[in-house]
């Protein structure tokens, strides 16, 4: 295993171990609004996650970059006899996100995500993810359930 960073300022830790990758952060201040009018609050979030690649890959650590590598597939997928079908990776993560500080009262917004991703190549990647949502808000609460699709092309 390999590969402790800190992200932002932040803790943050990273582990590849063969074809299992963890992570997790705390992002102990975020400031998103620079405000003098609503005392320049300062906003918390926290993420614990991990994924697993199938066909047996794994993203190595750049030590210089403070990051996890571009994921090669051991055989890319090609429609031709004798050809591989890519990597596959599925994965999961809960974040925690605390939204409100002197004037401001966005609540506390909690979400669980799980993710089916397919590297056909180095170059790219497409994910689906579904995902359960909660918000808790001055005394009112929601929830709500949600689906995301990604393609990404990657040099």
């Amino acid at each position: 295993c390999s590969g402790v960073c800190q992200l932002n300022g932040s803790p943050a830790i990273a582990l590849a171990c063969c074809p299992l990758i963890n992570r997790a952060s705390r992002l102990w201040q975020l400031r998103i609004v620079a405000s003098s009018a609503t005392g320049d609050p300062t906003f918390s979030y926290w993420q614990l996650g991990g994924s697993w690649f199938i066909t047996g890959e794994n993203r190595r650590y750049n030590k210089q970059a403070g990051n996890m590598g571009k994921l090669i597939p051991k055989k890319n997928f090609r429609i031709r006899d004798g050809s591989g079908l890519g990597a596959f990776e599925v994965g999961a993560r809960y974040t925690r996100s605390d939204l409100t500080d002197k004037s401001l009262s966005g609540g506390e917004l909690g979400r669980a995500t799980g993710a089916f991703s397919w590297y056909p190549n180095a170059h790219f990647r497409f994910e689906v993810n579904y995902g359960k949502a909660h918000l808790d808000r001055k005394g009112l609460s929601g929830q709500t359930d949600f689906w995301q699709f990604r393609a990404q092309f990657e040099l």
